[in-house]
């Protein structure tokens, strides 16, 4: 039991010995450790360049939707126009250009009044020379009809009767040119046959001189009555020749004559249906453009008379005044329901940009679009002629009443926002560079 330990001793010095040099050999050399924090220490890491890349695909994501958008979406550009809203209620409305003066009234503000019955009697200077120029038409209308048109029909008649001794005399000369020609065939006729019973006879005589059965003297007479009767036949050809030609140069005069005289009759009978329709047609203007400023109405001394187009009430006549200043509201008559819609006036320097279907949004004096809303319109017409004060107008048609259905009346006024383009956002960012390139 002792020896074991004992060699255990011997043998423990020597190999601590050696595990001291390995230890102090692990020291002196240099080592790499794994791990150098401790469990609860955190790291540090280096977010520089991730954090960067990051940025730079936001950006140039944002960028292309920018650049997508700015192609697809369109900003509108509008122009603001005063404007009166107008219908609802299908309203007549008496106002006009020029100065008017109010005579007579025959109705009040409230009155019922059926079709055709009498408004108000107004004068003014257009009336007066309107009216000058229908009594004009009207006199030389009754003046053809009592004295111009007789005349024409009297003219007309007597070319007719030219006419037809005309036509009766060209008859006779073509039947005298048959029977002429008949008579000289008949007459030629026979002088051919004078001639032939001559010539035989002349040779007979020859036959009968050359066996001197008959003298010099026997046969010289009928050569001489063979050269009479062919000289008196080619003088009669001659003449039936001559008077043929006489005859028929007759008939072109006469057939000359007759196509001379139907163009005339032709021209008479054309100018007297354009003198009629030319004077109906003066009168029928002059009173078109009567009833086309004024309405229906009767003609008065130098005054008209209005007469209602329609069954309806008086909503508004002027009261105490008898000058009417241009463009002010002389009576306004109302006539049921109508279609609704906006009457707004344009300047020179922006009508050329409103299309007619072109979109509007109505905002309203009376009804704060903040708070109300607005409505929306359509451009119905465009007029392409300016009035009195230069200004243009333009009817918008309502297409949606919205909110504000029920409380707009008549007569109620706005600002009426127009579009007259659409156009993406990017050109608008290249209005500028577009614009020089465009001049250049």
């Amino acid at each position: 039991m002792n020896q074991p330990q004992d060699r255990q001793q011997d043998h423990d010095p020597e190999q601590g010995q050696l595990e001291q040099q390995e230890q102090l050999a692990s020291e002196s050399e240099p080592q790499q450790r794994l791990n150098i924090y401790e469990e609860e220490d955190v790291p540090f890491r280096d977010l520089s360049q991730s954090s960067v890349r990051h940025c730079l695909y936001i950006g140039i994501g944002i960028f292309t939707f920018a650049l997508i958008a700015s192609f697809v979406i369109t900003v509108p550009r509008e122009i603001n126009l005063p404007f009166e809203f107008r219908g609802g209620l299908r309203e007549v409305i008496y106002q006009y250009p020029e100065k008017t003066y109010l005579l007579q009234a025959h109705v009040n503000t409230g009155d019922a009044v059926a079709h055709g019955a009498p408004l108000v009697t107004i004068t003014s200077e257009k009336i007066v020379s309107l009216i000058q120029a229908i009594d004009e038409s009207r006199k030389e209308l009754n003046l053809y009809k009592e004295f111009r048109r007789a005349a024409n029909q009297k003219e007309i008649e007597l070319m007719e009767i030219k006419k037809g001794g005309i036509e009766d005399r060209l008859q006779l000369a073509e039947k005298e040119a048959q029977l002429r020609a008949r008579v000289a065939a008949e007459e030629l006729r026979n002088l051919r046959q004078q001639v032939d019973s001559r010539r035989k006879q002349f040779q007979r005589n020859q036959s009968l001189h050359a066996r001197a059965v008959l003298s010099d003297q026997a046969l010289e007479q009928s050569q001489i009555a063979l050269l009479e009767a062919e000289q008196l036949y080619l003088l009669t050809d001659r003449e039936q020749y001559e008077e043929g030609m006489a005859i028929a140069n007759r008939q072109v005069l006469l057939k000359n004559e007759l196509a001379l005289l139907e163009a005339q009759l032709e021209n008479a009978v054309t100018n007297d249906k354009l003198q009629a329709a030319q004077t109906r047609q003066q009168y029928d203007l002059a009173l078109q453009r009567l009833h086309l400023n004024y309405g229906p109405s009767d003609i008065a001394a130098n005054s008209l008379i209005l007469k209602s187009p329609v069954d309806g009430t008086v909503s508004m006549r002027i009261e105490n005044e008898s000058e009417i200043a241009p463009q002010e509201y002389l009576l306004r008559l109302q006539a049921g329901a109508g279609e609704p819609y906006a009457y707004a006036k344009s300047p020179s320097a922006s009508i050329g940009q409103v299309e007619k279907g072109g979109r509007a949004v109505l905002k309203y004096d009376a009804f704060p679009h903040y708070y109300y809303g607005t409505m929306t319109a359509r451009v119905d017409t465009v007029s392409t002629s300016p009035s009195a004060q230069g200004d243009y107008p333009i009817r918008m048609t309502i297409t949606e009443l919205n909110r504000l259905e029920g409380k707009v009346i008549n007569g109620m006024r706005g600002v009426a926002s127009i579009t007259v383009e659409e156009k993406p956002i990017i050109r608008y960012m290249l209005r500028s560079f577009l614009k020089h390139t465009t001049v250049e």
